[in-house]
């Protein structure tokens, strides 16, 4: 019993180890509040993002959620302790409220973050 206990210790302090040698995705916010947007305009926001993890963090996909959003986003490595972006543009075509959302795929331990905008169209004047 008592070497299970040593080997069951072993095992999760090794574990904790590993997982603290991974990158890690911070964004500075995971939402984003746009307002008000002309109706007919396309809308630009960035969303922040720092690596506070160990290891080189690499975003592999990021992905909105309709049409109606496009992404672009840092393609190469982040380093630890540096920041990457992605940029969102909505393309503000039908007025009234609106969310929506951005899958991000990385290569840190929770693997999938989802990102979201929201706010309201009005029509133009």
């Amino acid at each position: 019993m008592k070497k299970l206990l040593i080997v069951g210790s072993l095992a999760l302090m090794s574990i904790g180890a590993f997982a603290q040698k991974k990158a890690v995705l911070t964004f500075k916010s995971e939402k984003i509040e746009m307002g008000k947007l002309e109706q007919g305009t396309p809308a630009a926001r960035t969303f922040e993002f720092t690596n506070t993890g160990k290891e080189p963090l690499q975003l592999l996909a990021v992905s909105p959620g309709c049409g109606c959003t496009a992404a672009e986003y840092t393609k190469t490595p982040v380093l630890p302790g540096k920041k990457g972006n992605i940029k969102v543009v909505y393309n503000a075509a039908a007025p009234g409220n609106f969310t929506k959302t951005i899958s991000v795929q990385s290569n840190t331990e929770i693997p999938t973050k989802v990102l979201t905008i929201t706010g309201e169209v009005v029509p133009k004047s």
